[in-house]
């Protein structure tokens, strides 16, 4: 079927342009948060109460609209970006402590890490990453959990369901 000059294949091409456009621009969202994070990191080794209120600005309602985009995002059957798949499986299972090790077998089950040599220290990478950002708290050598704001918030967007 034709519609409005424009074949399935090409309809199809369009699709597959649109969506390579998304996964690139989660990508630069997640390589812009990272640098963000790296600067911060160095902010707060010049000035740390310059560092607090940087990342003061950002409320907890704010990270987890960053973290959980619009549900749209995911309907496209694209994989989340790692930030986001780590955030899921914590919002999945609120207030459990998770060791690196545990959080990557889990993003491996669910297909949204590949598995290879390096994927425990990708995860590891990350979650320094989001505990930079205040969105993941650490609780000793590699072991981590929701920020309590982040936490709250998810609980309050639930409607105080655990």
């Amino acid at each position: 079927m034709q519609i409005t000059g424009l074949s399935a294949e090409d309809i199809e091409a369009g699709v597959a342009r649109a969506q390579a456009r998304a996964d690139d621009a989660l990508s630069e969202y997640e390589a812009a948060k990272a640098e963000l994070a790296w600067w911060l990191q160095g902010l707060r080794l010049v000035d740390p109460h310059g560092a607090d209120a940087v990342e003061a600005a950002q409320d907890p309602a704010s990270v987890v609209t960053e973290l959980f985009p619009d549900v749209s995002v995911f309907k496209t059957g694209a994989r989340p970006t790692l930030r986001q798949a780590v955030a899921l499986i914590m919002r999945d299972y609120p207030h459990r402590v998770w060791p690196i090790g545990d959080l990557t077998l889990e993003l491996q089950d669910r297909g949204w890490l590949d598995q290879h040599p390096e994927a425990q220290k990708r995860v590891s990478d990350l979650a320094a990453v989001m505990y930079n950002a205040g969105q993941l708290s650490r609780l000793g050598r590699g072991v981590y959990k929701l920020s309590p704001p982040v936490e709250a918030e998810l609980d309050a967007a639930r409607g105080g369901r655990q």
